[in-house]
């Protein structure tokens, strides 16, 4: 961006113009010296902000937080670590700087979104880590960084944007799971058969790599491809779980709901996955079977309310041999009764109530189906999203009451 004028700059433009014109009239000394540093002020004024930015970048990353090493992002609404470091590749200086890095429009809570830079030497760099928080699951791309100089005087301004691409993934919010009781029992599984280092059958071989025990190479298929070769076993999963929730936008406008339905899927999903369970996600266009926490964790992320189908297709679509939970919301009458269905058929269904989300009675007799049957129900209000997990993996039977206040309204 050119040098643009100040306020108090075209004062002084103006006044050194004044007195350009008094001296020439007046043929007064000191009136043509004092000019004449006023105008060796503009001049400098114009060219030192030029001179102060040079070429210098800016990066930013996030470096810190909640589990990390466990999960490959932040999650929605817990503070992390953003690091900005400002670099000079120039061969002066850079000095007097401020850089504004605005994320008013992205809804991203900073404790400060500037920063000055008094003096940055020649290939010299600065680092600062501000902290920050993220509303909501999804990508962020991160706005460009303002750079902005008035050195010396203030009288002019150079502004620079600095084109930074910086994509940050945040993770919906994963709830501390202790079990699950739908997955006690899980009955028959065989056909979620998996790929292991070790298992119960012999079913190939594979290359080689770092790590695998010699004990298990593979030496006739060694010595027929020349390479060393290791079996590759067929594993059991310990658990399998179906989650199915509906994906579409609220007729309120209000995805508070589905923001919710996310968190508890991704909770429960987390917790089958890294207990060496399968996960299938079925929401939405998305029919997907997973035992990797940080895929299925991703693709809840990157979910956007659309159209899609409606609950009880989607239940309709889930495995026979499955554990199902079900999210819906407390108004969604005819997915209530798909899982009241489902129960009835001697599936092992569990149904989390979303309630109090669209501000109306919801579906107090399909309500009363789904408690009168087999499915273990809990109740979900705005902002309970860990009470309503805990409430899931209570090991003692029965419903829980809170699910039974939503037909006693």
């Amino acid at each position: 961006m050119p040098i643009a004028v100040r306020p108090r700059g075209a004062g002084v433009i103006v006044v050194a113009v004044m007195l350009f014109a008094l001296a020439g009239f007046t043929r007064v000394g000191w009136l043509l010296l004092f000019d004449a540093v006023l105008w060796g002020i503009i001049i400098i004024s114009m060219i030192m902000p030029w001179l102060a930015i040079g070429k210098v970048s800016v990066r930013r990353r996030i470096t810190g937080w909640q589990g990390k090493g466990m999960y490959e992002g932040p999650m929605a609404g817990d503070p992390c670590d953003l690091e900005i470091r400002m670099e000079n590749h120039g061969l002066l200086p850079a000095v007097f700087i401020g850089a504004a890095y605005d994320f008013d429009r992205l809804g991203v809570q900073a404790e400060k979104q500037r920063m000055f830079i008094a003096w940055l030497g020649r290939k010299d760099a600065h680092t600062t880590t501000a902290h920050c928080s993220f509303p909501r699951r999804g990508m962020y791309n991160f706005p460009d960084i303002k750079l902005e100089t008035s050195l010396p005087f203030g009288l002019f301004r150079r502004r620079r944007y600095l084109s930074n691409p910086t994509e940050v993934l945040v993770l919906p919010k994963v709830h501390p799971v202790a079990g699950l009781q739908l997955l006690d029992n899980s009955g028959d599984t065989s056909h979620y058969a998996l790929k292991a280092r070790v298992g119960d059958q012999v079913i190939g071989s594979r290359s080689y790599v770092s790590g695998d025990p010699w004990h298990h190479i593979h030496w006739r298929n060694s010595a027929r491809t020349g390479q060393p070769q290791v079996k590759e076993f067929e594993k059991t999963p310990d658990s399998a779980i179906t989650i199915v929730f509906d994906i579409r936008s609220s007729p309120t406008g209000n995805d508070d709901a589905l923001e919710h339905a996310v968190s508890l899927a991704a909770s429960a999903g987390d917790f089958v996955c890294r207990s060496q369970g399968v996960v299938r996600l079925i929401s939405g266009g998305i029919n997907e079977e997973t035992t990797d926490a940080r895929v299925l964790l991703r693709t809840l992320a990157l979910m956007k309310p659309g159209e899609g189908r409606a609950l009880p297709d989607l239940m309709a679509m889930t495995p026979p041999f499955s554990a199902v939970l079900v999210i819906v919301e407390d108004c969604d009458a005819a997915g209530i009764r798909e899982a009241t269905r489902l129960a009835a058929a001697q599936r092992r269904v569990s149904a989390i109530l979303l309630t109090g989300f669209q501000g109306n009675e919801g579906s107090p007799d399909a309500i009363a189906e789904l408690l009168k049957s087999d499915a273990r129900v809990v109740e979900c209000k705005p902002g309970e999203a860990a009470k309503a997990l805990a409430l899931l993996c209570d090991p003692r039977p029965g419903n829980a009451t809170e699910a039974q206040a939503v037909t006693a309204s």
